[in-house]
């Protein structure tokens, strides 16, 4: 069964303390992965560009931890409630960096 995730609230602008930069969820997703930004939304059957750094949580987790992973605004914006399924081999990065996996 693939991955899903649901939207969590946004988070601070300063959460990450990754860049000195202001924040931009998907470059700290690309800074923190080592991998360019995918060309398409990381939601399974999505053909959308990926152009945010959305917050989700991973189904599954028993902790809130808040990951990042690329979007497109449509998959960013689905209610919190609302599963989205993962393409296969998504990378889900942290927001905070020692949450990354």
């Amino acid at each position: 069964m693939p991955d899903g995730v649901l939207n969590m609230r946004s988070l601070p602008s300063n959460y990450s303390r990754v860049t000195a930069a202001p924040m931009n969820w998907l470059a700290h997703w690309s800074h923190g992965t080592g991998l360019s930004i995918p060309a398409r939304c990381q939601a399974y059957g999505c053909l959308r560009p990926a152009q945010v750094g959305a917050q989700v949580k991973h189904i599954g987790s028993s902790h809130l931890m808040p990951w990042i992973v690329p979007f497109c605004e449509y998959h960013q914006q689905r209610p919190l409630e609302m599963p989205v399924v993962l393409k296969q081999g998504s990378v889900l990065y942290g927001a905070v960096p020692e949450l990354s996996c």
